[in-house]
């Protein structure tokens, strides 16, 4: 999908998905300049019926992904349902690999606005 040479590595974004369940993720992986494989990293993708995944990439290289699991089928109403959030941030690191810097988890309450989830309040 794409592909940046970036200091000593070759970046590739790639698209998996399973054609069985609809599943699909887009990851990220980190390769040396002769073709072996550094590290690999899940950005953003969904896991049907189970959670869904979100990324942003800045200029330097910092990620941040966002996880919402379902905690019950989502509610055909307007009605807020519970989801456990979780928030990830990474760096690449000189040698090639992903660190993780910031990682919170905490359930809470969800709608849907503009196609976006959006917490309403924590759960109780």
């Amino acid at each position: 999908m794409y592909k940046k040479n970036y200091k000593n590595y070759v970046l590739l974004v790639i698209i998996q998905i399973n054609r069985l369940t609809g599943d699909y993720f887009l990851k990220l992986n980190v390769h040396g300049l002769s073709g072996y494989l550094i590290d690999t990293l899940s950005l953003a993708g969904q896991k049907i019926d189970d959670y869904n995944q979100y990324c942003r990439v800045d200029s330097n290289l910092i990620i941040k992904i966002r996880k919402l699991k379902d905690l019950t089928l989502s509610p055909q109403s307007r009605e807020p349902w519970p989801e456990l959030e979780t928030k990830e941030e990474y760096e690449l690191t000189n040698d090639g690999h992903f660190k993780q810097t910031y990682f919170k988890q905490e359930k809470g309450l969800f709608i849907i606005k503009d196609e976006e989830e959006i917490r309403v309040e924590k759960e109780k």
